[in-house]
């Protein structure tokens, strides 16, 4: 498997895994704990630079790799930030409908955009590299399409 391929995949699972935690975890150990498990999983992302810099530097990359990684990034920046300017209004809106005096529970929400644009970022990454190795019939041996 093809380094940026493992790194696309790994970040998928690894937002799997977060939701799994947020969704599964609450019965068992309370929303918090959930929460914070699901913080904890995430950190797994700090592992993508070492795959890519000292697990795989043996691998070699041509002009190919290098375009699908700059391709994707680029994809996932763009999705992730028009995401990020989206949900802000909808939050702001939010906040101004709250009733009530204590207006401390919506300043809470404020990073969600942000949250939200980063997770967004990630799977758009991750899929786009994933559609542009399973569409490049360029290879050697034709492709990931191989039976």
């Amino acid at each position: 498997m093809y380094r940026n391929l493992f790194i696309a995949w790994y970040c998928l699972v690894i937002l799997a895994l977060c939701f799994a935690a947020v969704l599964i975890l609450p019965p068992f150990i309370g929303t918090d704990r959930a929460g914070i498990c699901s913080v904890c999983c995430s950190w797994l992302f700090g592992f993508v630079p070492i795959f890519r810099y000292v697990v795989f530097r043996w691998e070699k990359q041509d002009e190919r790799d290098t375009l699908f990684w700059k391709q994707a990034t680029l994809t996932g920046f763009s999705i992730g930030f028009v995401s990020i300017f989206a949900l802000y209004p909808l939050f702001a809106i939010i906040a101004s409908l709250y009733p009530g005096e204590n207006k401390q529970f919506v300043s809470m929400f404020a990073g969600l955009p942000v949250l939200g644009g980063v997770i967004i970022f990630i799977c758009s990454f991750s899929v786009e590299m994933i559609r542009l190795y399973r569409k490049d019939k360029h290879t050697e041996h034709g492709g990931q399409n191989v039976s």
